[in-house]
């Protein structure tokens, strides 16, 4: 099934790119014009670094605006599955690094010449029996240790055309955002930083030429003192010995219907995810587990069978079957733990990508992270995503 735009980036405020060509020589070359390689960009400029930023399709064209529109501070996979892969000092690390990103957000906001529509009621995790719940309440006990408000939630308030599949969840703080507008706001920062963004621009290879890395775009040759690839599950294409494995995630958008939910959603592990915006429009994703090793690739084309699980799932939550005014997928990027890979892979070039599914509030930080630690400073948090970890050596090809 043919892939159109996604509805955050045709609704989102047009913002003005750089002009002319590309520079055949920059200070920094960021790949990627998505939320983590705009905050490594401005971070640098903001220094004092010459920077330019290419994209193959345009600001937010891969996850950064084509995601759910979710915004879940916490652990991608749970509290205690944080826990249990790297003990609780570093599940606590990365709890408190997904708030430094949502505070970077907020910043964001605050400085965007337009709305970002961030709305914060809270996410509702839903449970389909004792089991899921009582997995759900450790995480919970597990957050509240650790400072963060959250409170289990009882079968009268799941949504009441869910009571039949879920007996319950917890609620955790955060809500749902406009992709769109919190990439383009992004992009506004790194612009206004003096950060030079060009798109389309396609590069087909990093090299290493004459005391240079050289990225190859077409007949056209970039040379640059640092490059940094931030395309996350496109990673492979220029980086085919980076453990990042492409995970197509599929989306819809309705027309406006009567309220129902008032949480942002997740349910079945995070397989699904949706909430209903103030205008009334249900936007839903997930179902991926149904085609999983269809699913793993960076084509970013829909599945038949996917997109009907949606429709259903939006027609449940409506009572009707409601006019779909919008359907595309996104690549997100997943590693072998979870965890991103953020750092130095060799003199010069630099990698963030791989977040799992939790892009939204985990590359600001990191891509924060990574321009401190190319400007000289310790940032002692990126161990956590070092190239080097142990965890990756099973997913390197």
């Amino acid at each position: 099934m043919e892939n159109p735009s996604s509805w955050w980036r045709e609704t989102a405020p047009p913002v003005s790119l750089s002009e002319g060509p590309v520079p055949a020589e920059t200070d920094v070359l960021v790949i990627g014009a998505g939320l983590s390689g705009l905050s490594v960009a401005r971070r640098l400029s903001e220094a004092g670094r010459d920077v330019t930023v290419v994209d193959r399709t345009g600001v937010g064209g891969g996850a950064s605006a084509r995601n759910g529109g979710i915004v879940a501070p916490g652990l991608v996979d749970g509290m205690a599955a944080g826990v249990a892969r790297s003990g609780e000092a570093a599940a606590r690390t990365l709890l408190r690094m997904s708030w430094d990103s949502f505070r970077i957000i907020r910043e964001v906001e605050a400085g965007a010449p337009f709305p970002l529509e961030l709305e914060l009621p809270g996410r509702l995790t839903l449970a389909r029996d004792e089991e899921e719940l009582a997995a759900l309440h450790e995480n919970a006990r597990l957050l509240r240790a650790a400072g963060e408000r959250v409170r289990e939630a009882g079968p009268d308030e799941v949504p009441d055309p869910l009571r039949g599949a879920y007996i319950g969840g917890i609620i955790l703080e955060g809500g749902f955002v406009h992709s769109g507008r919190l990439t383009m706001a992004f992009a506004v920062r790194a612009l206004a930083a003096g950060v030079r963004i060009y798109a389309p621009v396609a590069v087909d290879a990093v090299a290493r030429e004459a005391g240079a890395l050289t990225a190859r775009a077409g007949p056209s040759v970039i040379r640059a003192q640092d490059v940094v690839v931030a395309v996350n599950g496109f990673s492979s294409r220029l980086l085919p010995q980076m453990p990042v494995e492409p995970a197509r995630g599929q989306m819809v958008v309705t027309e406006p219907v009567e309220p129902v939910l008032q949480y942002a959603m997740s349910a079945r592990g995070g397989f699904d995810y949706f909430h209903q915006r103030r205008d009334g429009r249900l936007v839903a994703g997930g179902f991926r587990d149904l085609a999983l090793a269809a699913e793993k690739t960076d084509e970013m084309v829909l599945n038949d069978d996917i997109q009907a699980a949606l429709t259903r799932l939006v027609t449940t939550l409506a009572g009707r079957r409601p006019e779909i005014r919008w359907r595309w997928s996104c690549i997100m990027g997943f590693t072998p733990d979870h965890l991103p890979i953020v750092g130095r892979l060799e003199e010069g070039l630099f990698v963030t990508a791989g977040f799992s599914g939790h892009g939204v509030v985990m590359t600001p930080v990191a891509g924060k992270m990574l321009a401190d630690a190319m400007l000289g400073e310790s940032v002692p948090e990126l161990r956590l995503f070092s190239p080097e970890r142990p965890a990756l050596s099973a997913g390197r090809h």
